[in-house]
């Protein structure tokens, strides 16, 4: 179940509205792994998130890490047919946060957070699975839309218990 507002005692960096990688840089070993970029289905748990039944989207999956840790798993999805400019930038973003570009265009709008205590997603599972993360260390996956007059991205980030060693 999708809650508003997360439990009192959360950490500040997982109710942090703007680039959250800009914050975590600080921190020493930042890196961003990137996990898979490209067009793929989705489930259709995400789809009634994304709230359009379409078939194809673009999909990117990205690990971050601070001093070799995991701290976040993250998740892009946009419609594939959206704007070919985005899916380029989207694919060109390698390495490189959704923030470095997506908070440098004023055009979107940031949609409020939406929390979940617990993520039982299988496909995440299995993804966190292949890069050796137990899933028993998310503590709270965080649901925000990226909004522009043609454009809509869905992100999707799970924190790892970890990130409470960090602060802004």
């Amino acid at each position: 179940m999708w809650i508003k507002k997360p439990q009192n005692n959360i950490n500040s960096l997982v109710t942090y509205r703007k680039s959250l990688t800009s914050r975590l840089k600080r921190h020493n070993l930042f890196k961003i792994k990137l996990v898979s970029n490209k067009r793929s289905s989705i489930t259709s748990y995400e789809k009634n998130l994304y709230g359009i039944r379409a078939r194809n989207f673009f999909v990117r999956n990205v690990l971050i890490e601070l001093d070799n840790q995991p701290v976040i798993y993250a998740k892009t999805i946009t419609q594939y047919k959206h704007s070919r400019d985005l899916i380029s930038k989207l694919k060109n973003l390698k390495n490189r946060s959704l923030g470095s570009f997506i908070f440098n265009k004023s055009h979107y709008k940031r949609s409020d957070f939406r929390f979940q205590q617990t993520n039982s997603n299988n496909n995440l599972i299995k993804i966190l699975n292949k890069e050796n993360i137990d899933p028993k260390n998310i503590f709270i996956t965080r649901l925000s839309f990226f909004d522009s007059s043609s454009n809509r991205i869905l992100l999707i980030e799970n924190f790892m218990k970890k990130i409470n060693q960090y602060e802004l």
